[in-house]
């Protein structure tokens, strides 16, 4: 019975223990307001129709709420993860060139979290639109 009594304890011991530093070490820290993004293409050619207008996020794409993404206000077409697991979402690229002028647009990529808070993140692109070419 005694052997009984010091198994318990024990066990009680290593579960507090275990406990108080899962408590101790959790990420409790607040998910950032301003994320790192990387936008492709670098350059928007306001003559051309393609391709898809993608924003690379910098954050963990299990805790976003996909439906809030836009980008220069425009909401997102499609969203997925990458292969580290962050957040990949495409825009139409129509929608997106009416948002910027030349030589450069400023893009700036929202949303919100699925605990509710708000991120940003920005990143100037290259606007062009190079002259038509003369056909004859």
């Amino acid at each position: 019975m005694r052997n009984i009594k010091n198994i318990t304890t024990v066990f009680v011991i290593v579960f507090i223990s275990l406990a108080y530093i899962g408590i101790a070490f959790a990420d409790t820290s607040p998910e950032p307001d301003t994320i790192d993004i990387q936008i492709a293409p670098a350059t928007l050619n306001l003559n051309l129709e393609g391709p898809m207008v993608t924003v690379h996020a910098d954050i963990a794409y299990s805790k976003v709420d996909t439906n809030t993404l836009e980008l220069n206000g425009v909401p997102a077409s499609d969203t997925y993860s990458d292969d580290r697991g962050n957040l990949v979402a495409r825009f139409d690229p129509t929608l997106i060139r009416e948002t910027v002028d030349q030589p450069e647009g400023t893009l700036t990529f929202t949303g919100k979290m699925l605990v509710g808070t708000s991120f940003t993140g920005e990143e100037t692109v290259r606007v062009i639109e190079p002259p038509a070419k003369n056909r004859k």
